[in-house]
């Protein structure tokens, strides 16, 4: 597949193509048309050859000082979001912090030959100055102010752990949710030759198989269980199923149910098992009335359990699968004038920040996440140094955050 052909698909000029990667004017109607057929093909254009072909990589780098920190996510998420809809990705360097590895990766985006970098950083030596000074690339300095750069002041980052201790380097590539953006940054990585790849992903197509299969680096899948692949993940199906529990022996006896896609295994597929399985052991099943699909947010939460409520004016319990979408379900239920857990009990999965700090508190289902990001890591080092050689599977546990969102028994 080349642009000639997707031009034909779409019935639009070799031209018009061309400007749609790289980020010129077409209509709105034409950019839908060829978007379409990307869709449809899973096509991803060549990275070298546009680089060759435009001077330019489209990668910018960002280095960061931490990356577990709201601040800081929210930061690159707002990075990411300009940065994307002007066609360029993202590498991140995180540096924990350390001097060292913040001039260790100024030089890995200069070999990287990047468009430009984004800086966050705490403290500039002598070095620091020779190092941005050295550079083709334009600088923007993020969180300080350094005379002859461009600058924008924050205030907060906080803390991380990566795979520095190892002596290895990070690039993180931001896909946004997007299955394209994840298969362009297979081949960012691959042409970046990179030793290897941490894929925390929540669907895989076919078109991702193909790709994953292609590459050279070893791949460790975070947080999905893949089929040929090393992965890391957490026990979805008895987590939903014991917070289920944990409902039913409270007393509730109406539960309704706000899930996502079964595209996504883990939280789609193993979440709603445990649910229904939970529920077909108390009460005989469940009524499809009483099940929403949400998307991954507060916002699309509150949406469906409007609708439940509406349908499903009896419920007394919801059981959310992730703690975004329980929040927005707290929302609409207290605009209800309905209390929590008196009328309405809920429950979380994930452990969030918020769900410690809002009212009332949420019961949750709490995943070891830093571990399974140090495990994940510690499989890619041993694949890359050959240590490890089988496909090898770990399935971390959870725990039942008991708090204030279920009534008492």
């Amino acid at each position: 597949m080349n642009i000639s052909e997707i031009a034909e698909l779409a019935g639009v000029s070799r031209a018009t193509v061309s400007r749609y990667f790289n980020n010129g004017y077409i209509s709105d109607e034409k950019r839908e048309k060829i978007r379409d057929v990307i869709d449809k093909t899973g096509y991803v254009p060549s990275m070298s050859a546009q680089a060759l072909r435009t001077k330019k990589s489209r990668l910018i780098g960002v280095i960061v000082p931490k990356i577990s920190s709201e601040s800081i996510s929210n930061m690159v998420n707002g990075i990411s979001q300009i940065l994307t809809k002007n066609g360029y990705h993202i590498l991140l360097g995180n540096t924990e912090n350390s001097i060292q590895k913040e001039l260790e990766y100024i030089n890995v985006f200069r070999n990287n030959h990047v468009d430009g970098i984004v800086f966050i950083a705490t403290v500039f030596t002598k070095k620091h100055i020779e190092e941005l000074k050295s550079l083709d690339a334009p600088v923007v300095i993020l969180g300080q102010e350094l005379e002859g750069y461009c600058s924008v002041f924050h205030d907060d980052y906080h803390a991380a752990k990566d795979l520095t201790k190892n002596g290895y380097h990070i690039l993180l590539g931001n896909t946004e949710n997007s299955i394209q953006k994840e298969l362009e940054y297979i081949n960012v990585f691959r042409n970046n030759h990179v030793d290897g790849i941490v894929f925390i992903a929540t669907v895989f197509t076919k078109k991702h198989i193909e790709e994953l299969k292609s590459l050279d680096a070893p791949v460790v899948i975070l947080g999905q269980e893949l089929e040929g692949y090393c992965s890391v993940f957490h026990d979805d199906y008895h987590a939903a199923k014991d917070l289920t529990q944990y409902m039913i022996q409270a007393g509730c006896r109406n539960i309704g149910y706000l899930g996502v896609t079964e595209k996504d295994r883990a939280v789609g597929v193993d979440r709603k098992e445990g649910f229904l399985n939970a529920l077909q052991a108390a009460y005989g099943g469940v009524d499809s009335k009483s099940m929403r699909v949400c998307e991954f947010n507060s916002e699309s939460g509150y949406r469906q359990m409007k609708q439940l409520l509406d349908d499903k004016p009896n419920l007394d319990g919801v059981v959310c699968v992730t703690d975004s979408i329980a929040l927005g379900a707290i929302e609409c239920i207290k605009e209800k004038g309905l209390r929590i857990p008196e009328d309405i009990s809920v429950v979380g999965m994930g452990d969030s920040q918020i769900s410690k700090v809002i009212t009332p508190k949420l019961t949750t289902a709490r995943y070891f996440y830093e571990q399974s990001g140090q495990e994940a890591a510690e499989m890619l080092v041993n694949l890359i140094d050959a240590k490890e050689i089988n496909v090898k599977k770990l399935k971390l546990g959870y725990e039942i955050m008991q708090r204030n969102s279920v009534r008492n028994r």
